[in-house]
């Protein structure tokens, strides 16, 4: 049973998902929320990194050495009994004791070299996917002496894993694209209806008289409708939020 104040976390954690406008001040503050609830050990973020050949990259972390991060990424990762599943572009929340039992995986090279030297015994790991494409993963660690996660904690996980797989790849669509469609802008910045229309008449090359004509609404309410889509957009004006946009 989630209790009142773990669903209220989630609950922000889902609003920050979706409102905070910086895609890795949305992951490093999911990755710190999470690891607090999940009372892990330390915590990675991984995001397919498309500037470097679409290899895992661009880590976030807490609580590890960063040269064993770039240890993993450069020497280890091929030898993790689970970068199979990374592959299957299928969305899923695990534990290594799901997929290997503890004898198994107590004598890998991968847990002798990962596991062991720093500490951990207990992981869960949430992969992230959208479309049948491989996006990214969190794990969230602990140590041997402390208890393995449970069916609660992943719970957890899968409460956010949808929100999770559509912010990542629309983060990473948009990256890609080096500029937003209207329709990103829209979902991005979370504009209203009015907004939306603004946006799209602006867009399409219609000036403030035009926009207020088509709309039928003021000349003071486009304007209006304009500043919030500024505010929220992070643009200085009109000049700069066109420039984002791909027409």
């Amino acid at each position: 049973m989630i209790e009142l104040n773990e669903l209220l976390l989630l609950n922000d954690i889902i609003y920050k998902i979706h409102t905070k406008q910086s895609f890795d001040e949305m992951r490093q503050y999911v990755l710190e929320a999470l690891n607090t609830l999940l009372k892990g050990d330390s915590a990675t973020f991984f995001i397919l990194d498309q500037l470097s050949g679409n290899k895992l990259g661009r880590s976030l972390f807490i609580n590890c050495k960063e040269e064993m991060i770039h240890e993993y990424l450069d020497n280890y990762h091929d030898l993790d009994y689970a970068a199979g599943l990374f592959m299957t572009g299928k969305s899923m929340v695990f534990r290594e004791s799901d997929i290997m039992s503890d004898d198994q995986r107590t004598k890998t090279e991968y847990y002798n070299m990962v596991y062991r030297i720093n500490g951990y015994h207990h992981s869960i790991h949430l992969l992230l996917s959208y479309k049948n494409k491989f996006l990214g993963v969190l794990s969230f660690f602990r140590k041997k002496e402390k208890e393995n996660f449970t069916r609660k904690d992943i719970l957890y996980l899968e409460v956010l894993q949808e929100h999770l797989n559509y912010k990542t790849f629309m983060d990473l669509s948009m990256e890609s694209q080096g500029k937003y469609t209207v329709e990103n802008m829209i979902n991005m910045y979370h504009l209203t209806s009015k907004e939306s229309l603004v946006l799209e008449s602006l867009v399409n090359g219609k000036n403030m008289e035009e926009i207020s004509i088509y709309l039928g609404i003021a000349k003071t309410t486009v304007k209006k409708h304009l500043f919030n889509i500024y505010q929220k957009t992070g643009c200085s004006g009109q000049v700069m939020l066109l420039h984002k946009i791909k027409k």
